[in-house]
């Protein structure tokens, strides 16, 4: 009797010390006067029971910014396969004669977003080294006719409608098509050396792209880059305005590539001239599907796998890729490969996995978007469906940045017990900060959380540090 007597007590002093703990979150948030018109939500589980820590407003819809991400590409590793990968082809018309291709030369673009890409930087083979490798092997030297460069794989818009102007013509408001090259990136070149508040220097732009730039950058005593670059998919004119640090020689602004193919080919014709190879024809692309058939296939060069391509989607929080694995989605559930259709097969496919679709409104696959919406409790039963299936769970734990060493936690946790221990997704844009993801204190039953907070207007880091004692408050539950 006093045996069962002591167990009662310890069950009872147990669960009390959860509730105080949970308490205390709650506490700490709603009593936190720089947060008093920030708009919260925090979910948080044992992964192993379902047993819920911490619920504040877990059902109110938020904007995720970059936490998106982890439903995009969760659904990639299940939909198209962790070993997939995406298939570029080089096809001719024609014959041979001698070594030269009395014909055209087809590059049919199959989506793969990593052409020279800085996240794939030690793969053996590139696309470009691949040409040059196959062309050899040929004994190729010559292509009497045209560069063809078909685009046809993704329609509608590079980019969503719902970006806004002072994004997309940024690196990080890149579009998406049948090719993705440099990430879709251009890098300006500035010379600051100039008078106080004076205009900066344009010295280039590499690789070399098809823009209008009308420069209003100046010079000040600014420690960072706050220059903006303004421009749509529909024009070449580019309007690049704000400040940078003054007596730089050589200070860089990275922007969003207008027309990869176009980069690609002009790139492609440059290298293969460097190894003696001329193309004597235009540089043609097409948008319009074409009769494979009657072409002939040179080879086939395929993307690193979707396993891979989505480490580095989370751990970077690369927007090109996710938009790029959207789109791949939305074309193997049988979408048109729109942004639209994407994004309607993303709601679809997370309502059928169990996410109350009232509580996710999408956009984009990015997050870019801020009209995306998403409630805390469903990123948390998003990744309750991954962590219960073992395949798709492995895959997406090491594609997150751990906290204190990878990533974009790098910083986080790093002087904490929890280093080490916070796989997580975050998120940030103005007004938002998000962090989703899985807490090891107990390997065996990690938890799983998400903690999303909009319209703040403390600091940035002032946000985080808050954040980093919140999380730290609800690893001892």
């Amino acid at each position: 009797m006093l045996e069962k007597i002591f167990s009662y007590i310890i069950v009872f002093v147990f669960v009390q010390s959860i509730s105080i703990a949970q308490n205390t979150i709650v506490d700490e948030i709603n009593n936190d006067v720089d947060l008093k018109n920030a708009s919260i939500g925090f979910y948080a589980v044992e992964a192993n029971t379902g047993r819920v820590l911490v619920d504040i407003n877990s059902n109110k819809n938020l904007k995720p910014a970059s936490n998106l991400k982890l439903l995009t590409t969760i659904a990639a590793i299940d939909v198209l396969g962790a070993e997939t990968r995406f298939e570029t082809k080089i096809m001719y018309s024609g014959y041979f004669e001698d070594n030269t291709l009395v014909g055209n030369l087809y590059i049919i673009g199959g989506g793969d977003p990593t052409f020279n890409s800085k996240y794939f930087k030690n793969n053996e083979t590139n696309f470009i080294s691949e040409c040059v490798n196959t062309f050899n092997k040929a004994h190729i030297t010559e292509v009497d006719g045209d560069l063809i460069i078909i685009d046809t794989l993704f329609k509608g818009q590079a980019t969503p409608s719902t970006w806004v102007w002072g994004d997309i013509g940024n690196y990080y408001g890149a579009g998406v098509s049948s090719f993705a090259i440099f990430d879709n990136q251009y890098k300006l070149y500035f010379n600051t050396k100039v008078g106080l508040n004076d205009t900066v220097k344009y010295l280039k732009v590499v690789p070399e792209v098809n823009i209008i730039l009308i420069n209003e950058v100046t010079a000040t005593k600014t420690r960072r880059d706050r220059s903006n670059i303004y421009g749509s998919e529909l024009c070449n004119k580019r309007v690049i305005t704000g400040e940078l640090p003054i007596n730089k020689d050589s200070f860089i602004v990275k922007g969003s590539i207008l027309n990869p193919e176009q980069v690609l080919a002009r790139h492609l014709k440059t290298e293969l001239l460097k190894n003696n190879f001329t193309i004597n024809g235009k540089t043609i692309i097409k948008r319009k599907n074409i009769k494979v058939k009657n072409l002939n296939l040179l080879t086939v060069y395929k993307s690193p796998t979707v396993k891979e391509i989505v480490e580095q989607t989370n751990t970077y929080s690369v927007n090109v890729y996710a938009e790029m694995l959207l789109r791949q989605i939305d074309i193997k559930l049988g979408g048109d490969g729109t942004n639209s259709s994407a994004t309607k097969n993303l709601k679809k496919y997370w309502t059928e996995k169990g996410n109350d679709k009232s509580c996710m409104k999408f956009y984009d696959g990015s997050g870019l978007s801020s009209y995306n919406l998403i409630s805390a409790k469903n990123l948390v039963k998003s990744l309750q469906y991954t962590y219960s299936d073992t395949a798709i769970y492995n895959n997406i734990k090491t594609s997150l940045p751990i906290s204190g060493k990878t990533g974009t936690l790098k910083y986080m946790f790093r002087k904490t017990e929890l280093k080490g221990k916070v796989y997580a997704k975050s998120g940030s844009m103005s007004g938002v900060k998000a962090y989703s993801g899985y807490i090891y204190i107990d390997k065996e039953n990690p938890i799983i959380f998400s903690l999303i907070f909009n319209n703040y207007t403390i600091k940035s880091s002032t946000l985080k540090l808050k954040i980093q004692h919140i999380i730290g408050h609800l690893s001892k539950l």
